[in-house]
C-alpha cells in the first residue's frame, strides 16, 4: 500500500524495491523487542495508528456516541491531529495524511536498508 506521494516511493515513479515510512532507521536507537532485536520497520506506525484509532473512539464516546458508524469514525480520524512515536498524524482537506518527515528505504539483499530522509510533503 502506498504511504506517501513522494517521488521514488509511490505513484508512477515508484521503484518496487523502495518504500517510505515515518520512522527512522529501526536498527538504531534504544527500542528493542524482548529477544533483543530491533522492532520491525512498521512497528512504530502500527503502534501509533492503533493509539490514534483508540483516541478517536474515546473522543466519540465522550460525545455520547455509543456505537459509532464507519462514517463517524472516518470523520473523527480525518479531523484528528495526533502526536505519535513516529510522527504527528493529521489530514489535509482532501483527507490525505500529511507527513512532516519521511525516511527512505530500499531492499538490499532481502532486507530493508536505510537510504535517508525525504523532504516534508
Amino acid at each position: 500500500m502506498c504511504r506517501t506521494t513522494r517521488p521514488g516511493c509511490c505513484g508512477p515513479t515508484a521503484r518496487p524495491s523502495h518504500t517510505c515510512t515515518g520512522w527512522e532507521n529501526p536498527s538504531g536507537g534504544s527500542a528493542r523487542r524482548p529477544d533483543g532485536s530491533a522492532p520491525g520497520i512498521w512497528a512504530p506506525e502500527a503502534y501509533d495508528t492503533t493509539r490514534l484509532v483508540a483516541d478517536r473512539l474515546t473522543a466519540l464516546a465522550r460525545e455520547s456516541v455509543r456505537r459509532p458508524s464507519r462514517a463517524q469514525v472516518a470523520k473523527a480520524l480525518t479531523r484528528a491531529r495526533f502526536k505519535g512515536l513516529s510522527t504527528t498524524y493529521a489530514f489535509n482537506t482532501n483527507k490525505e495524511l500529511t507527513v512532516q518527515q519521511a525516511y527512505h528505504y530500499r531492499v538490499d539483499g532481502g532486507r530493508f536498508a536505510y537510504v535517508g530522509t525525504l523532504p516534508a510533503s
